[in-house]
């Protein structure tokens, strides 16, 4: 294929060159244009680092590349990081995703005066909402929901109390700022830092209901024991107000005016806007809420059982929070990152809460959607309006060293051919995939992950390479050793596995080949001249000053040529 520099399609030219990666809809399909104005279609990989793999996956690394002439300096880290970007790219991959090493950025990190020496955009991840927690100050409103009330809700990292102050200190001073040219767009934070932006219990999921914790929640938290900082457990809190309870209690007294009204409207009976200074949760004021009220329900995923009224409002304030988080989050992107795309979460649910969906899709230039099914896909689409791509793994568990583990049920493939015939099969769907105004919506995926991770209590075989660093080719990763073409070693797998990356290649290398509706408008482009409706009006200009229509910029700019790819960033 002939590719510019960052990947894109030179026979697929969509807009002038530029400075940073843009979204471009050209015909009915989205897709991503690189700074020099050529089709991207979005195949980034997750995780180039050396985490995953655990303490064999560094061995590893260390004896492959303990004669590069680095590894005095830096160990294995400069050869391990230009390898695995050679192997993306022979396997059509084109952009490194969330979680890869700073080593691997083609860009000068953390003042080591270079970037790795093998360049690919990547994808940059701030993750804001885990190190505001950490680090400023920041409570965890889930941390202070009442357990008793909430029995078996899945805590994980809980969801960050947006509306302080500090939140917003913490995303701009988190945020880097400098000459960027490789990057492709900035994911806001993992999800699992945002409980609550994830699958809807009424659309099968088990995020809970935003609104209701923030109702539900203690008014002020003076510590909170789950919160790691390095290897240290628990913070304590200067700022002990939990901002996002106030900002309900405002956003209420707002639409309300008078606590009779809001009294009369819920079928509730609270004494205060605030707190009647009873100790929480006992209180009869509306801070001191806890989900213990009758009028609130005890279903606090969904709300079915809550009163009408009391369900829209507090739908009505998960859009606040939404807006609050997306708005504070893309500010700040785009003060640092003047022109770069903004990507929201990774990953955001296509089955979340409505409100949340037409947050992310007023502040984002593209989402991150999870892979939940070409229905989800139709539904966040619908609700946002912004193109999308997709997080996605496959695993062969059998066919692998992680064969004593169960795989995910609807991902697990019983070989790595058979993984890589439903990559293939997904990643066909996706570029095919239309959406309910008849456009193609999908500009890429994100796949998880570079190599199988076998830490954190995991033993998954999402890699494309194992944790001994053999690629899944069908002739690393086996139990003979011996060398590759390039002359590293190879091999000494428990047995031999299957080829996976055969598959992952020709899919990936086809993909614009795959788009009819692409390939027809570049032939359009390429063989037919600017049709008689594009010239009448530049002749009619030409001749006549005292009949002259009106033209667009674009038209007196580029005349009868300014049909074509329709930037939107």
């Amino acid at each position: 294929m002939n590719l510019d520099r960052y990947g894109g399609s030179k026979a697929h030219p969509l807009v002038g060159g530029g400075n940073t990666f843009r979204v471009v809809k050209r015909g009915r399909r989205f897709l991503l244009a690189t700074p020099d104005g050529n089709a991207f279609w979005l195949k980034a990989c997750y995780g180039v680092d050396i985490t995953d793999g655990g303490d064999a996956f560094v061995r590893s690394l260390h004896a492959k590349y303990s004669s590069d002439p680095t590894y005095k300096a830096w160990g294995y880290w400069w050869p391990f990081v230009a390898q695995a970007v050679k192997n993306l790219r022979q396997w059509g991959f084109n952009a490194l995703g969330e979680y890869t090493s700073n080593y691997a950025m083609p860009v000068d990190t953390n003042n080591r005066g270079r970037g790795n020496r093998e360049r690919m955009p990547f994808i940059a991840l701030t993750n804001a909402a885990n190190y505001a927690k950490q680090r400023y100050g920041v409570k965890d409103l889930m941390f202070g929901v009442d357990e008793a009330v909430t029995p078996n809700l899945w805590r994980v990292e809980g969801f960050p109390d947006v509306f302080d102050p500090a939140f917003a200190r913490a995303v701009d001073e988190l945020t880097w700022s400098g000459p960027l040219p490789w990057l492709l767009g900035s994911s806001t934070d993992d999800r699992d830092y945002i409980f609550g932006f994830g699958p809807s219990r009424t659309l099968g999921g088990w995020h809970n209901h935003l609104g209701w914790q923030a109702a539900a929640t203690r008014p002020t938290q003076t510590s909170n024991h789950r919160v790691w900082v390095g290897n240290k457990q628990g913070v304590t809190y200067a700022d002990t107000t939990v901002h996002t309870k106030l900002a309900l209690r405002d956003h209420l007294r707002s639409k309300y005016r008078a606590l009779e009204e809001l009294n009369g409207a819920w079928g509730s009976s609270y004494t205060t806007w605030d707190s009647d200074g009873t100790p929480w949760p006992k209180g009869r004021g509306l801070l001191d809420e806890s989900g213990r009220s009758p009028w609130l329900g005890r279903d606090f995923y969904s709300m079915k059982d809550a009163p009408p009224a009391v369900r829209a409002d507090l739908d009505e304030f998960v859009g606040a929070i939404a807006e609050r988080y997306f708005s504070v989050t893309a500010t700040a992107l785009r003060a640092k990152r003047p022109g770069h795309l903004v990507f929201g979460p990774a990953t955001i649910s296509p089955s979340a809460h409505p409100e949340i969906l037409r947050a992310a899709g007023r502040w984002c230039d593209a989402l991150q959607f999870a892979n939940e099914g070409p229905a989800a896909f139709r539904r966040g689409f619908s609700l946002t309006r912004k193109p999308f791509f997709v997080w996605t793994t496959f695993m062969a568990q059998a066919d692998s060293p992680q064969s004593a583990t169960k795989g995910w049920p609807s991902v697990d493939l019983p070989t790595q051919e058979e993984r890589g015939r439903a990559y293939a099969k997904f990643v066909n769907e996706l570029v095919a995939f239309r959406a309910d105004d008849d456009t193609f919506p999908c500009v890429g995926i994100d796949w998880w992950a570079y190599c199988d991770k076998v830490t954190g209590g995991e033993s998954h075989n999402f890699g494309l390479v194992t944790k001994h660093d053999n690629p899944y080719d069908g002739v690393a990763a086996r139990a003979q050793r011996g060398r590759d073409a390039s002359g590293n070693p190879i091999g000494g797998e428990a047995r031999d596995y299957g080829d996976f990356l055969s598959h992952v290649k020709a899919a990936n290398d086809a993909i614009l080949d795959q788009m009819r509706d692409l390939t027809s408008l570049d032939r359009r482009g390429r063989h037919r001249g600017p049709s008689l409706g594009a010239v009448l009006p530049l002749l009619a200009w030409l001749a006549s000053p005292a009949y002259r229509p009106a033209l667009t910029r674009r038209q007196l700019l580029l005349g009868p040529f300014a049909a074509g790819g329709e930037a939107s960033r």
